[in-house]
């Protein structure tokens, strides 16, 4: 018997900074970056897993101003101070 899939929420701008941070980790490295980045072809896999299904669930990652909406998702995820990022983790129980 299999196990039941694991689910994590993420906002938009979570899910898209991570599609862009995976993306970049897992497509745009070589074969000899991957075994200096990952200390196992599993940890590739399960990374290339997450990003084949953000990809499904992202209509912006197609659109032509991919850029500038990235660098708003990364600027609206950035903490302006670190009390607002204590806060943060307090309020999800970090």
């Amino acid at each position: 018997m299999s196990e039941p899939d694991e689910m994590i929420r993420l906002s938009p701008d979570e899910a898209f900074v991570l599609y862009d941070f995976a993306h970049r980790l897992v497509l745009d490295v070589s074969a000899k970056e991957v075994e200096a980045i990952f200390e196992d072809r599993g940890e590739w896999m399960a990374l290339s897993s997450v990003l084949g299904q953000l990809e499904t669930r992202l209509p912006q990652i197609f659109m032509p101003d991919y850029r500038e909406r990235l660098h708003a998702a990364r600027a609206r995820l950035r903490p302006v101070d670190e009390e607002a990022v204590e806060e943060r983790n307090a309020d999800e129980g970090c």
